[in-house]
Parts: structure tokens; C-alpha cells; sequence
């Protein structure tokens, strides 16, 4: 059994019973020509001190942390199943030549073995990124076998490294930026998983002649070929593919129009409804007779004998009850009759008459005009208004109109008469 060195770091601070425990433990393990530094609880390996040759980590450690390695003089490494990360720089510019990366680590980080001098790696299959650079500049590694599980292998993840082979398994969805720049390889397969291939994925590799892939080309240094076998099983897929997706499409086309149908319908009783309520507006007139007023609502109300409509001497008023503008009475794109029937006001005409039931239409304001006996200078420049031509104005009579027009507005005009 290996002899324990514990040393604990602790500040004059740390011993007052008045401040908290703030200060991690570091226990350090013993190695060939030095010792390594764990910080407690979490287990994880801080620093190298002097390591080297074969270095074989204690069972209990869980973590390897940025840079723990980095420099170091080990040229061997025993990593435990009881590792789950291995942090960024943890072995970069290492003797490291060797490595068995366990089924327990689930992440890497960036760097992690960049610049060492391994020949040999295995990789964790649990891992689903191979990080960015994590064997960049690894002059001596010549062959790597990525397992199974791996979806991404990272930017520049195999730049500058001394790969002549390379295992890609059909895992793999996407390979980044300058993943395998600047290598020796000569030949490489790429899985027709792979559906992302980043730019100068496989640049600078003057002896890869030889890509076989049968996916969208991407970014590749020379035409990549597509065996027959592989394209055969490639087109079925993308033909069952395409025939799902027409299938879906008459389904969704179907239900789209079966929606429309039944959207139209309900628009249009919706319509009906509004159109109903409007049709069924009566005119309400006030019926004076002395001290004695009366109301009388109807399609064309008349007052009593003895009584009188004192509203019914306005032009304006004669035009909202002839026209049956009161059925359009609304102060949203409507019609509205104003200050005791003097005056009467079109908001949007022609705006919104197509689809709101109770929006005034360029119809009612021709009925005013004739009504008003508006004479033909009037109606003419009424209909040749153009937006720039801002507030207009017009009298004839007793009746003197305003008014304003844009295609995007519709017509606003009003009646004033005496």
C-alpha cells in the first residue's frame, strides 16, 4: 500500500472558530520524482509537481483539471474509471506518448492533450464532442480510432497532428473548422452521417487523395466518391424520405384547405351575423310638438300630425335617412351624424367596406352626394383627389364638405349644412 502525503493548506484565519471552513484541503500523492496535487472534496488533480516517467493516478481522484499535467515530464499515463473529466491544457506540451482515456470521462477539454508527444490514444466512447484542438500539433500520433457515441468532432480537433489514418465513426453528425488540417492523411472515409462539414475540415493535406463520402460535398480539398453500394442505400433512404414528406404534405395540404373551409365559414357567418345586426338599425327621429317631444324609430319614421321633425330641414340629415347611412352609424370607418343632424362624417369610406359590415362605402358617399344635389365640379373633384393634394373643400348651396384622401386611408369627408 502506497504511503499518503496530506498537506493541508491553511491560513492563521482559518484556525478562528469565528470564520467558515473557506479553504479546500489539497492532498498530495505520491509519483515518480515528485507528487501530484488534489484538491479536496472534489477530487480533482490541481497541479503536478515534478511527475514523471509512468504515472499511475490513485482510484479515488474524479477530476483532472485545466492544465494539471501541463509541461509535465510524464510519458505515461494510468487514468482510473473513477475520472469523468479531463480539463482544458490537462496534458498540452507533455512527454506524454500514450494514453487510455477511460469509458468513464464524459467531457474534454479544449487542448486537452494539444502539442504532447503521444503516439497511441483511445478514446472514451461515453465523450460526444472531441474538443476543440484536443490533439492539435500531436506530431507523433499517426492513427486514431474515434469510438462509437461521438457526434462532433471539434475545430482543429486533429490539426497539425501526424494522422495518416483515421477511424470516423457513422456517429458522427458534424465536423468543424480545421478538424484535420494539415495532417498526413491520405485517405479518409467519411460516414454518411456526417451532414456538416466545416470550412478546411481536411485543408492542406497534400497526400489526401482519396475522400469516400456520399453526403452534400461541403468544404472538401478534393471530389469525394460515392461507392455504389452506398449511394444505392443513400437514394432509397431519400426516396422513402421524399415520399414521406409528399405524403405529409397532401395531409397537410388537405387539412389546411378543410381548415380554410371551415375558417371561410365561420368569417362569413360571423359576417352574417354583424351584417344582420346592421340591417337591423332603425332610424330614430324626435318629435316636437310645443313642450311635447316624441321619438319615433322605423325604417322611414315620420312624425305624428301636429308634430315636427326639426332635424328634417338638413340636407344632411335628408342623406342619412333616404341613404339609410343610421344603418352604418359606427365611429370606427362608419358614418355618424352629428351636432343635431348639421353635420355628417364618413371616417375610412372605402377602407373597409369590403369585409366590415358596418364600414362606409364609396356607394354611400355617391347616395350623399346626390341626396345634397352635390353639382358635378364637386363630385368630380371629390373622385380625382390624389393624397398629396391634402384637405380639400367645397360649397354649394347650404352645404359646405371637406375632405381628405390616401389609398392606404380610404376617403374622410364631411357635410356641414345650415
Amino acid at each position: 500500500m502506497r504511503r499518503l502525503l496530506m498537506v493541508f493548506t491553511l491560513s492563521i484565519g482559518f484556525l478562528s472558530p469565528s470564520l467558515p471552513a473557506a479553504h479546500a484541503e489539497v492532498v498530495t500523492f505520491p509519483c515518480t520524482g515528485g507528487t501530484y496535487s488534489v484538491e479536496m472534496p472534489a477530487s480533482s488533480i490541481t497541479k503536478d509537481n515534478g511527475c514523471s516517467g509512468n504515472l499511475i493516478i490513485d482510484s479515488s481522484v474524479k477530476g483532472i483539471g485545466d492544465r494539471a499535467f501541463q509541461f509535465s515530464k510524464i510519458t505515461s499515463v494510468s487514468i482510473p474509471s473513477s475520472v469523468t473529466n479531463i480539463g482544458a491544457d490537462a496534458f498540452s506540451f507533455s512527454a506524454l506518448n500514450s494514453v487510455v482515456i477511460p469509458n468513464s470521462v464524459t467531457s474534454m477539454g479544449a487542448s486537452a492533450f494539444s502539442s504532447s508527444q503521444i503516439t497511441s490514444a483511445v478514446i472514451s466512447n461515453a465523450l460526444t464532442t472531441i474538443s476543440y484542438s484536443a490533439f492539435g500539433f500531436t506530431k507523433n500520433l499517426t492513427s486514431v480510432i474515434i469510438p462509437v457515441g461521438v457526434q462532433t468532432i471539434g475545430g482543429s480537433a486533429f490539426w497539425f497532428s501526424g494522422l495518416s489514418s483515421v477511424t470516423i465513426p457513422n456517429t458522427v453528425t458534424t465536423i468543424e473548422s480545421n478538424a484535420f488540417t494539415s495532417t498526413k492523411l491520405t485517405k479518409v472515409d467519411i460516414p454518411d452521417s456526417v451532414k456538416t462539414i466545416g470550412y478546411f475540415a481536411f485543408d492542406s493535406n497534400p497526400s489526401l487523395t482519396s475522400i469516400t463520402y456520399c453526403g452534400a460535398r461541403g468544404d472538401l480539398p478534393t471530389a469525394p466518391t460515392c461507392p455504389p453500394d452506398r449511394k444505392a442505400i443513400l437514394d432509397a433512404a431519400n426516396k422513402v424520405a421524399a415520399d414521406k414528406a409528399a405524403a405529409d404534405k397532401v395531409v397537410a395540404d388537405a387539412k389546411a384547405a378543410a381548415d380554410k373551409v371551415i375558417a371561410d365559414a365561420k368569417a362569413a357567418a360571423d359576417r352574417a351575423a354583424v351584417q344582420a345586426v346592421q340591417d337591423a338599425k332603425k332610424l330614430t327621429i324626435i318629435c316636437k310638438k310645443g313642450s311635447t317631444t316624441k321619438k319615433v324609430t322605423g325604417e322611414s319614421p315620420v312624425c305624428p300630425s301636429g308634430y315636427t321633425n326639426s332635424q328634417a330641414k338638413f340636407l344632411t340629415f335628408q342623406a342619412f335617412s333616404k341613404c339609410k347611412l343610421y344603418k352604418k352609424d359606427s365611429s370606427i370607418a362608419g358614418i355618424a351624424l352629428l351636432d343635431n343632424g348639421m353635420t355628417l362624417k364618413f371616417s375610412y369610406a372605402g377602407k373597409y367596406s369590403s369585409f366590415m359590415a358596418s364600414a362606409a362605402s364609396y356607394q354611400d358617399v355617391a347616395c350623399t352626394l346626390s341626396v345634397m344635389k352635390a353639382p358635378s365640379f364637386v363630385t368630380s373633384q371629390i373622385d380625382t383627389t390624389r393624397a398629396l393634394d391634402g384637405l380639400q373643400k367645397a360649397s354649394w348651396g347650404k352645404v359646405t364638405s371637406f375632405w381628405t384622401y390616401h389609398p392606404d386611408n380610404g376617403l374622410n369627408i364631411s357635410f356641414n349644412t345650415l
